[in-house]
């Protein structure tokens, strides 16, 4: 299954682990993100911590990132294409979470 993740392209992580390491996250941008429920809240309930999140469709990205991507970009972030194996997936209601170990990178953009 193909899987759409944005990543920060220097540390490789997601938006919200990335808040860590760069920028002020506490404008418009990342407030629309992160007002998007968290896993568990989103059907999410059991998953290792050490998978990490996603989408699969483009209009599910689109959905979670409306009107932010560009925002996101300019800060260095890209987006990643993958195929993982649906058995190392956990879906939820708007995202998903999959184990990294288990998912070849197709194409970044």
């Amino acid at each position: 299954m193909k899987v759409l993740r944005m990543v920060h392209s220097k540390y490789n992580v997601g938006p919200y682990e990335a808040r860590k390491n760069i920028g002020n996250w506490e404008d418009y941008h990342m407030k629309k993100i992160v007002n998007n429920p968290p896993p568990n809240k989103d059907g999410i309930d059991d998953f290792s911590p050490y998978y990490v999140f996603g989408f699969d469709s483009a209009l599910a990205f689109y959905l979670w990132f409306e009107g932010t991507f560009l925002y996101f970009r300019e800060l260095g972030f890209v987006v990643k294409c993958f195929e993982v194996d649906e058995n190392y997936i956990c879906f939820g209601k708007n995202q998903l979470c999959f184990d990294p170990k288990y998912a070849k990178l197709l194409w970044t953009y």
